[in-house]
């Protein structure tokens, strides 16, 4: 859903956060979840 709010293409993903806070925390375990920390 948050790709075509943004007009993301197929290959697109992504995450709408409610505030600053949240979307630190989203990024960081986004990252942990890429790297395999």
């Amino acid at each position: 859903m948050s790709c075509s709010l943004f007009h993301g293409g197929s290959d697109a993903c992504g995450v709408v956060a409610g505030g600053g806070t949240e979307a630190m925390l989203l990024a960081c375990l986004g990252t942990a979840f890429v790297f395999e920390l």
